[in-house]
């Protein structure tokens, strides 16, 4: 099986994956899907933790082949690739390629409870940061006129988190998470950017970039037009996206019906 994410998105595919199937992501591990059993090959102290799914108690035999520990030597790996190597390859033609993301989707869509409980909580931190800080901070600087990049802006963004290391770490910004529902006892340790919030305006060279992708640039924000804001959180395996438009013109306020600046948000949930 062979997994194709987004380019440039930190939140593989493998990963969320192995998140769903084993309940952690086990870097360094390689997973073949047989017809007959799963093959995983992975270090000693991966195997140790992974052995409690290992034979045939479950629907689906599962072997562990744990690699030697440093300065250790053992036939895993060999072993693995044999197995794999023996299965039936098109000799004349290519491969069929199967996107399997339907697949993936379908058999993931169920959720238990701790799983609806962590997509709330990825929910609340995003919408709480866009809301207590990004689009106040953004239509302070509107009023304002102030002089600011884009760039920088996002550092400031980022900055709720947390930010510095060692005496000059400085703990996440409790004048913003504080208005968030059932943040209170929140492992911040757990809570990451996916990638950088963007903040896209007319002056952008980048133009009104909609992917995921996009960056945002060194050019200072334009005081008039339309400014697109994406920001995301991640709370241990979901990440929740969310999207706003801003407007601050007044003619195109007008032609809306006399609208509100903002206009309400889009959620995205990834697995």
């Amino acid at each position: 099986m062979h997994w194709a994410p987004l380019e440039g998105h930190v939140a593989l595919t493998l990963c969320d994956s192995q998140q769903w199937l084993l309940g952690y992501e086990f870097p360094s591990t390689l997973i073949l899907f047989g017809e007959d059993k799963v093959t995983i090959l992975c270090s000693a102290s991966k195997a140790k933790i992974l052995s409690q799914i290992e034979g045939t108690l479950g629907p689906v035999p599962v072997e562990i082949l744990a690699q030697a520990k440093k300065e250790q030597t053992n036939d895993s790996l060999d072993r693995f690739f044999q197995l794999y190597a023996s299965k039936k390859r098109a000799a004349d033609s290519k491969p069929e390629l199967v996107d399997m993301g339907p697949a993936l989707s379908t058999f993931m869509a169920v959720k238990d409870a701790e799983e609806l409980e962590t997509i709330q909580m990825a929910g609340n931190l995003t919408s709480t940061l866009l809301k207590h800080y990004v689009v106040d901070k953004l239509e302070s600087i509107l009023d304002k006129e102030s002089k600011i990049t884009h760039e920088v802006l996002v550092a400031q963004i980022e900055a709720r988190l947390g930010s510095g290391e060692g005496a000059n770490a400085k703990p996440p910004d409790p004048k913003v998470w504080s208005k968030g529902k059932g943040l209170i006892d929140v492992d911040w340790a757990l809570v990451e950017f996916c990638y950088p919030p963007i903040i896209i305006s007319r002056s952008s060279n980048t133009g009104y970039d909609l992917r995921y992708t996009a960056e945002s640039t060194d050019e200072s924000i334009v005081h008039k037009g339309v400014f697109l804001v994406f920001t995301q959180e991640h709370w241990l395996w979901y990440t929740s996206i969310n999207n706003k438009v801003v407007s601050n013109d007044p003619f195109e306020i007008r032609v809306n019906n006399g609208a509100n600046r903002t206009t309400n948000f889009i959620s995205a949930y990834l697995v």
